[in-house]
């Protein structure tokens, strides 16, 4: 296959770049099927690192809320809201949360409260019925 790619480009001596204006050789450019990119690849790469990824990287903060209200419905306000009315201790343990979790049902997707992230992994397994019954049983063999 690479023989075959390579002779695709071999007519093509060189590319100018539309980014940098600087003619290339076409192996300075990346092939979008059979044809090269407009753009030498230093410049993709500088323009890549330059603006992340995809362009942009939405701060932890936007994210965070974006994640809350579509996955739970609630927002950054509803949250804070539910830790008050705990008191700000998880809702299992009481202790303090380093890093409050919504809990919620994931039959129905309906919220339970906000736990601290040490209940919230131990709940998943005492709200699996078989793995708990299998838990107790191995508990009492011993």
């Amino acid at each position: 296959m690479a023989l075959k790619a390579a002779s695709c480009f071999s007519g093509i001596g060189a590319k100018v770049c539309a980014r940098c204006s600087t003619q290339k050789p076409a192996t300075a450019f990346q092939r979008r099927g059979d044809k090269l990119q407009s753009w030498c690849r230093d410049c993709s790469n500088a323009y890549r690192r330059e603006k992340g990824y995809r362009g942009h990287k939405p701060p932890t903060e936007q994210k965070r809320k974006w994640q809350i209200k579509t996955r739970y419905g609630l927002t950054p306000a509803d949250v804070a809201r539910m830790i008050a009315e705990q008191g700000g201790a998880c809702a299992i343990c009481t202790g303090p949360m380093e890093r409050p979790c919504i809990d919620h049902c994931h039959a129905t997707g309906k919220v339970r409260g906000i736990l601290c992230h040490r209940c919230n992994v131990r709940l998943s397994a005492i709200d699996d019925l078989a793995y708990r019954t299998a838990a107790i049983a191995y508990l009492e063999r011993s």
